[in-house]
């Protein structure tokens, strides 16, 4: 009796079948900041954080108003955790940036997914669009 001999099986006998390997995976998508996923160094909640939002191609200059008020909105809604604020935020061309204090790394997660859903739904409100308006998870620096 003859055996089937797919070229499946031929490819794992010769190893060149999956595993880590140069230029395996998935290509970057068109537009991506070429930054992965990294652990984030430890957090002393007895510092402020330094914390950067770049915002996409498509919204350059996000407006300062819609900002502020997403702010004080968030504000708002984090007022009832103590774990959570921000001490200050700045604007720029292709950035939003914020000095936040947070009590442990999770508090941390949580208010800047909170802070950033906020944000951004104010802004896509003022632009009258949907959709995306962060380029990537937002990056830190303890002072």
């Amino acid at each position: 009796m003859r055996t089937k001999s797919s070229s499946r099986t031929k490819a794992k006998q010769k190893g060149t079948w999956g595993g880590k390997r140069e230029g395996a995976g998935r290509p970057p998508a068109p537009g991506s900041f070429g930054k992965g996923h990294h652990v984030r160094a430890p957090h002393d909640p007895k510092q402020p954080v330094d914390v950067t939002l770049r915002t996409l191609p498509a919204i350059r200059t996000p407006p300062r108003g819609a900002i502020r008020d997403a702010l004080l909105r968030a504000d708002e809604i984090l007022e009832d955790r103590a774990d959570f604020r921000v001490e200050r935020f700045s604007v720029k061309k292709h950035a939003v940036h914020l000095v936040v204090r947070a009590g442990s790394p999770d508090d941390l997660t949580s208010g800047m997914h909170t802070l950033t859903i906020v944000i951004a739904r104010a802004i896509n409100r003022t632009l009258d669009r949907t959709g995306k308006v962060f380029a990537y998870r937002y990056f830190t620096s303890q002072k």
